[in-house]
């Protein structure tokens, strides 16, 4: 933490003197966007507020924000041990996303292992025209250091993140990676649209849950999916909150790295794009009050787009085995560059240019 950094109010800017909940906290915005980055629990993006309307993008958890160096695990379950301490927001997961798996005998949790530790903090750049700041971990059970830049520019509605990562073994090093984004509301609601430029839905490939109601392995051309029963829904279209649904599925082979969510009631869109030749697998995660069962008990209202390297969550031998898992060899990094792209429309959007211009929908 620097202690007698400059203290300026306007254009883009950063602070890392924040503690919340005895976490440390990073604050980063400019004129349009703010957001709160939990350093001292994955780097994760907490919150992403939109200004001018007051709009909060990323679900909240019923969790809440919890210290995982306080939290003591009931069981020694590797899914819970994530849960437990599961915010909402934005994860950076590696190097196993999904379900609890094993590799090389390091027992490897849900999601772990990431998330849930905790990031050191430089700012390289407290603005005003930039602000940019530098967050670096060192895994415990695996051989992998990673660096997240998180910038600002005034003036500009964007959050840039830009992440490396770095093998230290003798051998490569298999990973299920990717970005675990979630919307909640008030943004997320039944007047939401979303934006993918094309792909293949694929249902998940087992029994997911009791309020699942896509067919597992089936493949439709987006936005269709098809249904157990047969029949077939639009996945461009998100039900209300009381629907009952808890369900997983996967967009492949998309034509472009980007997606777009926009409340036309609210006029307010956010665009995702991302690198699709790092993260070539779409994960689609959307819970609508689902069963009352662990871990939400019908409380929750999420929509999870997360880009991913492999082909379903359930886990890195699963990965292994299907051929979906990424390989990092040893001391070679790897860098991939998200940008979430805050808009105003009613409508939607058409397509998002290479230099990150939005088209709106007519």
């Amino acid at each position: 933490m620097r202690r007698y950094s400059p203290n300026h109010v306007h254009g883009a800017r950063v602070d890392d003197g924040w503690t919340y909940r005895g976490l440390r906290v990073v604050s980063i915005e400019n004129e349009y966007l703010h957001a709160l980055v939990l350093a001292d629990k994955g780097a994760d993006v907490w919150s992403l507020s939109f200004k001018p309307t007051d709009t909060q993008f990323l679900w909240r958890s019923p969790n809440g924000v919890r210290d995982p160096s306080t939290v003591r695990p009931v069981t020694g379950d590797g899914d819970a041990a994530w849960v437990d301490v599961y915010e909402g927001g934005w994860q950076s997961v590696f190097p196993n996303g999904g379900n609890s798996s094993t590799y090389g005998g390091a027992p490897l949790g849900l999601h772990a292992e990431s998330a849930t530790l905790p990031w050191d903090v430089s700012i390289v750049n407290d603005g005003p025209d930039r602000a940019e700041v530098r967050l670096t971990v060192r895994l415990a059970r695996s051989p992998i250091e990673a660096t997240r830049v998180v910038s600002i520019t005034s003036g500009v509605p964007t959050l840039t993140i830009e992440e490396t990562i770095i093998s230290r073994g003798s051998d490569p090093f298999p990973m299920s990676y990717g970005q675990h984004i979630t919307f909640g509301p008030p943004f997320l609601s039944e007047h939401c649209r979303i934006d993918i430029p094309g792909g293949i839905v694929r249902g998940h490939p087992a029994e997911w849950s009791a309020g699942n109601r896509l067919a597992a392995d089936e493949r439709r051309a987006w936005p269709d999916a098809a249904l157990r029963d047969g029949t077939t829904c639009r996945l461009d279209a998100v039900p209300p909150s009381i629907a009952g649904f808890e369900e997983q599925a996967y967009v492949d082979d998309v034509a472009d790295g980007w997606y777009a969510i926009t409340n036309r009631e609210l006029g307010v869109g956010l665009v995702v794009r991302y690198p699709a030749e790092v993260f070539q697998h779409l994960w689609y995660w959307l819970v609508c009050s689902g069963p009352f069962t662990y871990p939400w008990w019908g409380r929750t209202y999420s929509l999870g787009l997360e880009p991913f390297t492999s082909a379903t969550n359930l886990g890195i031998e699963a990965c292994i085995a299907d051929g979906s898992a990424l390989y990092l060899a040893p001391g070679e990094p790897l860098t991939s560059r998200l940008q979430l792209t805050a808009f105003r429309s009613e409508r939607g959007v058409a397509r998002v240019e290479q230099d990150g211009t939005i088209v709106t929908r007519a």
